[in-house]
């Protein structure tokens, strides 16, 4: 009985359905501090288990997908190794290699499951949309607060976005549904669409809009019987009224966006063959930035925009960043390969009934990843893949049952998810004493947590985020030498305004003035509206004794406007003001 249970895939659809209820709750818990990845965890978790039960059931993807599998693997492979170490570039394989292995149990098992999975995802977009309505009447006006279980409210509005179609193409889709169904996709449609524009989720409305239109399109065509122009001119025409309408509702923004999307073409620029690595964007933008405002007059509009950026909010931006034209070229070649396997030639041959809205779906996503990143939030990344798999399934090309083609083949998948597995638990381990080490820094001091932050030095000696921890914590206890070390490691996997500050200080104390004041210039015009930079850099003029620059630093952070109003930042302008009569 306990073999015939674990080898049924309702056991494994039992899994599924707490991945995509808990992942974004993981999610949040991360990113409000929890430092362990636990929600990455659990996607890789479900994808190791994929790739058993796929591998134990013998419906494994077809041979003639393994070669353009082994192109694109063969490229992050090659481009993880250039830039290894690098912590967060593996990460991006091994997320990949497990959300093949979901790709390849779903589409292989969709047909049978295919309504139960769409009821779990649509009861996974309420559970958001009722959360995000008690914070909306929790919070009333403040719509930053309204966030679902998800960082802000963008990242909220991004995974409204991946599932709204899905739910549009349900409610209006009479064959199949029963009426209160439809009623209740409705209503939650409203809802949905309801704390879009709450919210002001510009690249998610966006994204939704022409998730649902190809969505109808699907729904619709017999009726009106489209054309592949006409279709286009529609989609081009609604495309540029939309983009027009909410750059000019949020024109702040926008022109923030526009910065950015320009800074990242100057790092493409110097990177445009093989990018700068994998999951790389944060370690080398904000350096850019830097010496963009640094290097040449900026408007004041636009250096008040500026802050630390780790994403470019623009899927195709980010990717030339990243992995540059030969990762284009790969991708290309990646898809079409696939593309001259399908056996249908066209996506309106897909069944209506699995996998038009899930289309609509992914239209969203690509749509809305033209002014934001969703795919690199964890839940999305699941919802992707589902989404994609639901199309291969329902296009009449999911995965046959067939024999492993020998024991090399069984041996190299047993040994990937061997490795997998065995990283991820080192990681995570790792991680969970680096959480424990950052709460005793916190609460009992340095000394009490210096022996868990060594120990988990082992396994994240490139993670940036876990360097910049320790070496920040080091330099506030005065550990200069320890500081010293981490802090200019983290250099190379992170690039955020505060590790120059920290550095900064370091250097001070140590009585290298030359780089002390380097540090803290290349904080200063990484966000030029911050504060406490040039508060700091003021303090290393005053040490060098050089009185001239100081003044001109403290007329330059009174006279500058302040962007947000704090007790603190009050406080620092207050001082750098009355210091500056003695000077």
């Amino acid at each position: 009985m306990w073999s015939r249970l674990v080898g049924s895939y309702q056991l494994m659809c039992a899994f599924y359905v707490l991945a995509i209820f808990l992942l974004p709750w993981l999610y949040e818990w991360r990113m409000q501090g929890g430092l362990v990845r636990m929600d990455y965890y659990l996607l890789w978790g479900l994808g190791i288990l994929s790739w058993l039960f796929t591998w134990l059931k013998n419906v494994l993807p077809e041979p003639k997908y393994i070669f353009p599998v082994l192109l694109l693997f063969g490229y992050l492979s090659f481009s993880v190794f250039r830039v290894y170490p690098d912590d967060g570039s593996l990460q991006v394989p091994i997320t990949l290699f497990c959300c093949l292995g979901i790709f390849s149990f779903l589409s292989a098992f969709l047909p049978k499951i295919s309504f139960w999975l769409q009821s779990v995802l649509i009861a996974s977009c309420a559970v958001q949309v009722l959360i995000a309505f008690g914070q909306l009447s929790q919070h009333g006006s403040n719509t930053i607060l309204v966030r679902g279980q998800f960082y802000n409210s963008g990242y909220l509005g991004n995974y409204l976005a991946a599932l709204v179609p899905l739910i549009f193409f349900n409610a209006f889709r009479n064959e199949g549904n029963a009426r209160m169904t439809r009623i209740i996709c409705l209503m939650l449609l409203a809802a949905g669409v309801f704390l879009l524009f709450r919210v002001a989720a510009r690249a998610a409305i966006v994204g939704s809009l022409f998730g649902c239109l190809t969505s109808a399109v699907f729904l619709y065509k017999k009726r009106f019987g489209f054309s592949i122009t006409r279709l286009v001119l529609l989609f081009s025409i609604l495309f540029l009224l939309t983009v027009g309408i909410s750059l000019l509702v949020k024109i702040n923004s926008a022109m923030g966006r526009l910065t950015i999307y320009k800074i990242s073409w100057q790092v493409f620029r110097d990177h445009f063959l093989f990018g700068v690595g994998p999951n790389r964007f944060a370690a080398v933008y904000n350096n850019y930035q830097s010496s963009y405002f640094r290097y040449g007059q900026k408007p004041l509009e636009i250096e008040m925009l500026a802050t630390n950026t780790l994403e470019a909010f623009n899927i195709p931006m980010q990717f030339l960043v990243e992995y540059g034209l030969a990762g284009l070229i790969v991708l290309a070649g990646v898809v079409f390969f696939i593309r001259r396997n399908l056996k249908n030639d066209s996506l309106f041959s897909i069944s209506l009934q699995s996998g038009a809205g899930h289309i609509g779906c992914l239209a969203a996503i690509f749509i809305s990843g033209l002014f934001s990143n969703p795919i690199h939030i964890s839940p999305i990344q699941l919802l992707t893949t589902i989404h994609l798999a639901a199309i291969f399934s329902s296009g009449d090309t999911c995965n046959k049952p067939v024999r492993m083609p020998g024991y090399v083949s069984a041996l190299s998948l047993g040994m990937l998810l061997l490795l997998v597995g065995i990283y991820s638990c080192r990681q995570l381990d790792a991680e969970w004493t680096w959480r424990k080490a950052a709460r005793s820094a916190l609460y009992d001091g340095f000394e009490e947590a210096k022996e868990g932050y060594m120990a988990a030095a082992k396994a994240l000696g490139a993670n940036g985020a876990f360097l910049f921890n320790y070496g920040a914590e080091a330099a506030i206890a005065g550990e200069l030498l320890i500081a010293n070390e981490f802090l200019e490691k983290s250099r190379r996997y992170l690039s955020v305004n505060n590790i120059y500050v920290y550095l900064g200080d370091v250097y001070l104390e140590q009585g290298l003035f030359e780089k002390a004041e380097q540090n803290y210039l290349h904080a200063v015009f990484m966000v030029p509206s911050a504060i406490y930079p040039k508060y700091k850099l003021i303090e290393c003029y005053k040490r060098m004794g050089n009185i001239i620059l100081a003044r001109k630093w403290s007329e330059q952070l009174l006279n500058y406007p302040v962007k947000v109003r704090s007790a603190v930042a009050d406080e620092l302008r207050s001082e750098v003001r009355n210091n500056l009569d003695n000077l």
